[in-house]
């Protein structure tokens, strides 16, 4: 089972209550940590090891959209190793400065950018 946690205050900014409040009603999870104007993400843990995050963003019609990226050489990721058309991403800089290679592509709606230095960069 993959647990969330927050771990820091790396990415954080002041937002307003009462979008922060429409986030959550849409699927956004009170410990997401904000990464760049319309991105968010949470570290995931797998059997005590940081195993990945789930990255949250705004689709071009404003809908919350997910995706999860799973960090490569932890026991989770290497569970899938032989699965056809797995990826994982390489940890370049470990978090609170979290930098992951290569760039992340939304196979939903399209939104394609970076994690550098725990921000959201987009391609």
């Amino acid at each position: 089972m993959i647990e969330s946690e927050q771990s820091g205050a790396e990415g954080t900014e002041v937002w307003d209550r009462a979008q922060r409040d429409w986030l959550q009603a849409q699927g956004l999870p009170r410990v997401a940590l904000r990464t760049g104007r319309t991105t968010f993400m949470h570290y995931a843990y797998y059997k005590d090891e940081l195993a990945g995050i789930n990255e949250y963003h705004l689709d071009r019609n404003g809908r919350l959209c997910t995706g999860w990226v799973p960090f490569a050489d932890t026991e989770w990721s290497r569970s899938f190793d032989k699965v056809a058309g797995y990826a994982a991403w390489e940890v370049r800089v470990a978090p609170p400065r979290l930098t992951l290679a290569p760039s992340i592509l939304c196979r939903i709606c399209g939104n394609h950018g970076y994690i550098e230095d725990g921000r959201w960069r987009a391609a």
